[in-house]
This record gives C-alpha cells, sequence and structure tokens, in this order.
C-alpha cells in the first residue's frame, strides 16, 4: 500500500481514469476465476478529488483458499515481480501496482472501512490509543498487560468488529463518514471533528521511537500535521483523567468488555497457581527423570489436553495423589516426532546451499496464507509428498514470474 515495493520491474502512477479502468479490469479477471468466483472483493475507498494513485489496493475475501492461490494470481496476470508480505500480495499489471489484501470474512468489513481513505484509520487510531484502546482492521481493541509480569502483554480482546460502532465511540459522526470525503482535507478536517480529538496526539515528539519513524514517512500523516498548524490547532494536552474517563465509558458501551478482561486475567491466575502445584521437582521426582529431560516430556503430556487452559483448570481441580497416578501412567509417553519441515531435510532434497537454501526454505511455506496453514497442509503429508512438492515448484521460485509454476488447481 504506497505503491513503491516492486523493485524488479517499473511502475508508475495512473491518472484516476486509467486507475478506474485498471481497476475493473483486475476485478474482471480475478472474479473469472474459479477461486475468485463469487467472492466479495473491492478497491480501497479513496476521497473523490484524487487525482493519480500509485497503486491499487484490492479487498478479496480469503475464507477457504487454498495455497495454490499464489499461482492462480501469477498465471492470470503474469506479472514481472511478485512480492508476499504477511497477508499484502503485491504484483505489477500494466506498469501498475496492484496490492491484494486477502482478508478473511470475519474482518472484511471492518478492513475495509479501516483502509479506506488514504491514512484516515491511521489518524482516527491515535484518539482510540489516548482512550486506552487500539482501533485497527480486526475492530476496537484494548490490549490486556500483566499486572504482575514487568507488563507484559497477555492478550488483545474485541470490543466491537463492526466500523459504525467503533467509529461512533471515538466520537465521529458515522452518517458523515458513511458519505465519504472529495478532498484529503475533508478528511483532516474529519478527523479533528470528535470532542475528544486534541492536535498533541499527533506531536511525533510524543510518540515512541519506532512510531515516530513509522509516521514520519507517512505523506498524509506529514500533511495532517502541516495542516493542524495552518489552522492554529492548540498542543495543549488532553486531561490526566482523559484514558480512565473513556475505559469507564468503553465498559458501559460494551458490556462483555469487563468480562473479557477478567477471563483474561484468570488465564494468567490460573497458568501461575498451576505452575506451584505441578513443578519440575516434581514431575523429575516421579519419572525418575533428570531435570533437563523433563521439558520435553512435559510438553507431550500437557498436549492432551485440547488446550493450555483446559490443562491448567485439570490440573487445579484435581488432588496431588491423582496427578502423581497420572503423570507416572503415562511416563513412557513418546518424545515428539520433528517436524518434516527443516533445514537438514530441504537440504538433502534438493542437494542446495547458501543462500539458496535459505531463500527456498524461506519462500516455500509463503505459498500458504499463513504459516498455520502450512503445517496444517504438513500434518496431511509425509515426507515423500513433501519433497514431491517442493521439487515440483523448485524451478519456480528461481526463474523469472513471468514463467509461473504450474500447480494442479
Amino acid at each position: 500500500m504506497g505503491g513503491h515495493a516492486l523493485k524488479n520491474t517499473t511502475t508508475r502512477r495512473y491518472a484516476q481514469d486509467e486507475y478506474n479502468d485498471i481497476k475493473d479490469h483486475v476485478m474482471r479477471t480475478l472474479a473469472s476465476h474459479p477461486l475468485f468466483e463469487g467472492r466479495r472483493m473491492q478497491a480501497i475507498e479513496a476521497y473523490r478529488a484524487k487525482d493519480s494513485f500509485g497503486d491499487l489496493d484490492l479487498l478479496v475475501e480469503s475464507d477457504g483458499l487454498p495455497h495454490t492461490v499464489w499461482f492462480a494470481i501469477q498465471e492470470l496476470f503474469k506479472p514481472n515481480d511478485f512480492v508476499r508480505n504477511g497477508t499484502v500480495t503485491r504484483f505489477d499489471v500494466n506498469e501498475f501496482q496492484v496490492d491484494l489484501l486477502l482478508t478473511p470474512s470475519s474482518i472484511y468489513d471492518m478492513s475495509a472501512a479501516y483502509f479506506a481513505y488514504n491514512d484516515l484509520g491511521n489518524l482516527l487510531g491515535r484518539v482510540a490509543y489516548k482512550m486506552g484502546l487500539r482501533y485497527g482492521h480486526q475492530g476496537l481493541m484494548y490490549h490486556v498487560y500483566s499486572e504482575k509480569a514487568n507488563n507484559t502483554l497477555l492478550d488483545s480482546v474485541l470490543l466491537t468488529d463492526k466500523p459504525e460502532e467503533a467509529i461512533a465511540f471515538m466520537g465521529y459522526d458515522v452518517e458523515r463518514w458513511k458519505k465519504g470525503f472529495t478532498t484529503i482535507e475533508d478528511i483532516f478536517d474529519f478527523t479533528t471533528s470528535s470532542p475528544h480529538f486534541h492536535a498533541d496526539f499527533y506531536d511525533l515528539d510524543k510518540r515512541t521511537y519506532k512510531a515516530r519513524v513509522r509516521d514520519a514517512k507517512r505523506p498524509t500523516y506529514q500533511k495532517f500535521l502541516e495542516w493542524l498548524s495552518l489552522h492554529d490547532y492548540s498542543m495543549e494536552s488532553a486531561p490526566e483523567d482523559f484514558q480512565a474517563k473513556h475505559l469507564a465509558r468503553a465498559r458501559e458501551q460494551f458490556p462483555h468488555f469487563p468480562d473479557l478482561v477478567a477471563t483474561v486475567y484468570k488465564k494468567e491466575s490460573d497458568a501461575a497457581l498451576s505452575k506451584q502445584k505441578l513443578n519440575a521437582h516434581m514431575l523429575s521426582d516421579w519419572l525418575g527423570k533428570p531435570l533437563e529431560q523433563v521439558g520435553p516430556w512435559f510438553k507431550q503430556f500437557k498436549a492432551m489436553w485440547n488446550s493450555e487452559q483446559e490443562y491448567h483448570a485439570w490440573v487445579l481441580s484435581t488432588g496431588i495423589p491423582d496427578i502423581e497416578r497420572k503423570v507416572r501412567l503415562e511416563k513412557d509417553l513418546p518424545p515428539p516426532e520433528p517436524s518434516i519441515w527443516n533445514l537438514k531435510n530441504v537440504q538433502a532434497w534438493t542437494e542446495l546451499k547458501g543462500p539458496a537454501l535459505n531463500e527456498l526454505f524461506t519462500r516455500f511455506p509463503q505459498q500458504w496464507l499463513n504459516f498455520g496453514e502450512f503445517q496444517g497442509w504438513l500434518k496431511s503429508q509425509n515426507e515423500d509428498s513433501v519433497k514431491e512438492e517442493l521439487l515440483r515448484h523448485r524451478e519456480c521460485f528461481f526463474a523469472s514470474l513471468t514463467k509461473p509454476c504450474a500447480p494442479e488447481l
């Protein structure tokens, strides 16, 4: 998103008419393929007066897409360059950069809202952040930090994934937002329209180093700072009770919020109590194993439950004699099987070395939408089938992407 990610081909900015044509072409082409037929897809909304575009940001519903989707995209468009970065896939079509955002249906509407209108989502997110919340493509969230373990992030809980509810909570006029924006100045004016807005939220000198570096590179953010200065917005800080007041308001407006936070803290507490009740020294004594051998066995033992939470609940609800009996009963659990996917196997299968080996090892799993899906695929395969799939596509990773791999779709 931004139009500068492709390094191995030349792209250019498109005028609005050209942009509309390429947008229609890309969407029609995708929709013509069986993998994309009937799926929701849309270009991320821009402000109406935008006269040129550096890229096309296209949101596509991703539920159920197989890992062969990447090969289908290459086959359809035959790009000169093709780059994947997390959930964003970038490629060129007619000297123009296309950013494909494959998005689960559960957050499709929220993602469309957050990414719309240049950097508006990021600008509104500063208001949410100062309220003690997070506004992003998954919704309005609250980060739960440990009160015991050095303020460690425990989990994030969702207040709402409905764009209208999130925007209204931050103090913005939803009906005005729904109408869209004609100019970048309209976007800036909307950002300042919340009664909870304070210009000092955007002062780079008051940001963390990482955030300061990131937003200093965002043209829209820089233009917004200039706009604030031009319109003489005060950099006076928000009241000291600003965050506490809005978190209290969030607990009222989203009744499930306190319960979600309490559940996270209970998980932390249960885990700590479980570790106190059943520790490595006890296991070492019961198993007759040295401490260094307890860890691998313990990992397998806990895997007998569906989740860490279920395991901790069992420990806390079971007496020590019964826990000891269970441990002794399972003392001969086999060690975990090593993953088929490791550097040693890939080297043996391909006879590659050095950078080429590392590149293939890194890039092959990127065919899947995420590493979890790749792991799921691995569990469904044996060593021979993984090797066959790897070798079948090996040449594709080092050849020009104008000659895409030919998967069995």
